[in-house]
């Protein structure tokens, strides 16, 4: 209570330019970490290309102790994000370093939420892929950011999608390495403005190399990657396997964070990434990108991440279906979860978002919730979850009544791991319907 009445008669300071000490000084009663980023002569961040270099940051902890003090590179970054009145950035550690309980590593990313009236759609989304994915999500912690001695508002400072050892460990491609096959990272995105981008041939997709660097791909490598990409379309096109192509596992648990979170940006697509690992197959993810038109309750009942990329083939399989079915029967309950994890991070930013609600008003209108009160918004993200947990039990039901009796297998034994596809164990068998058994679909009639 004291936080939140502090926050109130903290509005009248918040524009206000004081020195980084003094209001970090101040900030850290809101209970956020402060971070304060000093360019090297005060100037304004205005370009998402150039690095602004020697510039500093320094990370309070809401206790006082210091948490990372060192020197730095910044530039902005972000598509239409870069646009909007509060600006996200992009820092490069002059030396690796880890930050508020993160690994090490040189980059990380200001994320600014300036549509979220929640401040934590990417939050939370992330958080139900580390509650699903086998592999790397990127991790974040919400922070009062403070830019040359003045106070921006809250911010959400998050790891970077890279090839490293404390995130995506897939291995980096050396320098005159015969072996092509990995790794890269994939971006699909309709801006399509990365120097090194091709379309595919069946889906004419518009893919981005994120990683190799633009100064260190070479052309056999991009003629590589985008050679396995058309040959992966026009086999899955054909009714090839997926499992051929693609990583299966990471496609199911791609699906089942985008429906979680109701994101369709794919469906352009946008902020779509994927990787391939050395003599590996194509997989799917890191997930990315969920503050716009995400958790609205108005589109819940309905399933959309099916319709993209490579989706309306996959559904199509079913020893895919199977996997995701079982996926789903897997991590079900984790979701059932995600309610407290929603709760205490808002409790968390109550006394900051009022500061910063004052400070950046929404006026882009995205996810419905822009006109609401924080508790308000906050309530309609559960209300989401709410309803799309059942509705993806329906909609796998669904989609596995149609498949042909000689693919299923009826278990008669009462002693193998049985639930239904809610989550729920079984003691035995059901006299008929849909049952999951050892992570197989079964169907008995």
């Amino acid at each position: 209570m004291k936080k939140v009445l502090f926050a109130t008669c903290f509005l009248s300071m918040s524009a206000v330019a004081v020195s980084a000490y003094e209001q970090s000084d101040t900030l850290l009663l809101l209970g956020l970490p402060v971070v304060e980023l000093t360019t090297a002569d005060s100037s304004d961040i205005t370009s998402k290309t150039e690095w602004q270099r020697g510039a500093r940051i320094r990370i309070t902890l809401p206790d006082g102790k210091t948490d990372l003090d060192t020197t730095m590179s910044i530039r902005g970054r972000g598509n239409s994000t870069w646009r909007f009145p509060k600006k996200p950035y992009y820092i490069k550690l002059d030396n690796k370093a880890a930050v508020l309980d993160m690994p090490a590593d040189r980059r990380w990313v200001l994320l600014a939420e300036w549509m979220d009236r929640t401040l934590m759609r990417n939050g939370v989304a992330l958080e139900i892929g580390r509650r699903t994915c086998s592999r790397w999500v990127p991790r974040g912690r919400h922070v009062n950011l403070v830019v040359n001695g003045r106070h921006k508002g809250v911010y959400f400072l998050c790891e970077k999608i890279r090839i490293s050892r404390n995130r995506l460990d897939i291995g980096r491609l050396e320098a005159g390495d015969k072996n092509l096959s990995g790794g890269y990272i994939l971006e699909l995105d309709t801006y399509f403005d990365e120097l090194h981008k091709f379309r595919s041939s069946v889906l004419n997709m518009p893919y981005m190399v994120k990683e190799p660097d633009d100064d260190e791909l070479t052309d056999d490598e991009l003629n590589y990657i985008a050679e396995y990409v058309n040959d992966m379309e026009e086999a899955l096109s054909s009714g090839s396997s997926c499992e051929e192509w693609l990583d299966a596992t990471s496609f199911a648990e791609w699906w089942i964070v985008h429906e979680m979170t109701g994101n369709r940006e794919p469906m352009h697509p946008k902020s779509t990434y994927m990787y391939k690992v050395r003599d590996g197959r194509l997989c799917a993810g890191p997930v990315w990108d969920f503050d716009s038109g995400t958790f609205m309750p108005v589109y819940a009942h309905k399933s959309y991440a099916q319709r993209f990329i490579y989706f309306p083939w996959l559904f199509q399989q079913y020893e895919f279906l199977r996997l995701l079915c079982g996926k789903w029967a897997e991590v079900r309950s984790r979701m059932l979860d995600i309610h407290g994890y929603i709760d205490s991070v808002a409790a968390v930013l109550r006394p900051s978002e009022a500061v910063n609600a004052k400070m950046w008003p929404i006026t882009t209108h995205v996810n419905g919730d822009e006109s609401d009160t924080f508790d308000d918004a906050v309530a309609r993200m559960h209300s989401f979850i709410d309803i799309k947990i059942p509705a993806i039990d329906q909609f796998l039901s669904q989609q596995v009544e149609g498949i042909e009796d000689h693919k299923i297998v009826n278990c008669k034994s009462v002693n193998c791991k049985l639930y239904d596809l809610t989550g729920r164990r079984l003691a035995a068998p059901p006299a008929r319907g849909v049952y999951i058994e050892e992570r197989k679909i079964r169907l008995k009639h």
